[in-house]
């Protein structure tokens, strides 16, 4: 793959949806990086997509998306999970988990 300058990309296996290959992907933005949103309308969008409406209101430094795992309907316990992945992620890549979709 060709580099694209500005972002960095890492996949790994988690094992949160396939055992056999990567299922989570993180794409890491430089500083002077531009975002918009595009997001469903639907009254029934999962904590993760209302966490990143707030998000993309900053400027996002970092995505992380996991395969099979919408983390739909599960209320405050995936809002939980989000706030959990994002502060530890936040940690290690040095950012503010304000900073990271």
């Amino acid at each position: 793959m060709d580099k694209i300058s500005g972002l960095s990309f890492a996949t790994a296996k988690s094992n949160l949806k396939y055992q056999d290959r990567d299922d989570l992907l993180l794409i890491t933005f430089a500083d002077l990086f531009s975002s918009a949103g595009l997001f469903t309308t639907s009254l029934t969008a999962s904590p993760t997509i209302a966490h990143c409406r707030q998000i993309i209101k900053n400027q996002p430094r970092a995505l992380l998306v996991n395969a099979g795992n919408a983390n739909c309907f599960t209320g405050q316990a995936g809002i939980d999970a989000i706030t959990a992945k994002t502060t530890n992620l936040a940690k290690l890549l040095e950012l503010e988990a304000d900073q990271i979709l």
